[in-house]
């Protein structure tokens, strides 16, 4: 018995680091003002009704054009509704992160598209990016992550939606022709009551088993 929990702990350990170990992942929250500006986790338990989840890549996946999809597992609980796609100057050797950089969103909210465009510039290149990319975290995975996108969403109904990526049909790619095949970590949210709603649930329960206990 001892043993079997002892793994259960090993493995809730390791899941994080798993994470964080993909090329491309969702978190909630992270170090930066710009995501939030507390602990980083890919699991959100939430009684809010809205909220927001960042893309990140890992330091080391240097890429130039990325086309990159993702998807809300059930919209009923969680419905994409915006974002924003960050592309901070370098310096003014450098220029900008990417040509061009954009988030847009299916309607209803099931999926959307992150996507960018560097032709003139090193897009992600780690040995320029960790210097002067001020959305680069050194604290998020083994040897840093870039922030790349904030995505919103609302909360919509009860229970556990997953938020999970794809490579898109215009792939992702380092130039001058080289594609990419990542890795990719996701991210649950699960909807819990409110306390207000969890009492009046309670009382209802203790209601019901009374008036059976009197029948």
């Amino acid at each position: 018995m001892i043993k079997r929990a002892l793994v259960a702990t090993a493995i809730l350990m390791l899941c994080p680091a798993f994470v964080f170990s993909q090329d491309f992942f969702f978190l909630f929250g992270g170090g930066l003002p710009e995501a939030g500006g507390t602990p980083a986790s890919n699991t959100l338990n939430s009684t809010a009704s809205s909220g927001s989840v960042n893309i990140y890549s890992a330091s080391g996946v240097d890429f130039d054009f990325a086309d990159i999809d993702f998807f809300s597992s059930d919209t009923g609980v969680a419905q994409f509704t915006g974002g924003e796609a960050f592309n901070p100057a370098f310096n003014i050797v450098y220029g900008s992160r990417y040509d061009s950089a954009s988030i847009t969103l299916e309607p209803g909210g099931a999926s959307g598209t992150f996507s960018t465009v560097n032709v003139l510039q090193n897009g992600i290149d780690q040995e320029i990016g960790e210097l002067f990319d001020p959305l680069f975290d050194p604290a998020i995975g083994p040897n840093g992550s870039f922030l790349l996108a904030r995505v919103d969403f609302d909360i919509v109904g009860a229970g556990t939606s997953e938020f999970s990526f794809a490579v898109g049909d215009l792939s992702i790619v380092e130039l001058p022709a080289t594609e990419l095949f990542p890795t990719f970590g996701n991210a649950t949210i699960s909807t819990i009551p409110e306390p207000s709603s969890a009492i009046v649930l309670i009382m209802g329960c203790v209601a019901m088993a009374a008036r059976r206990k009197r029948a």
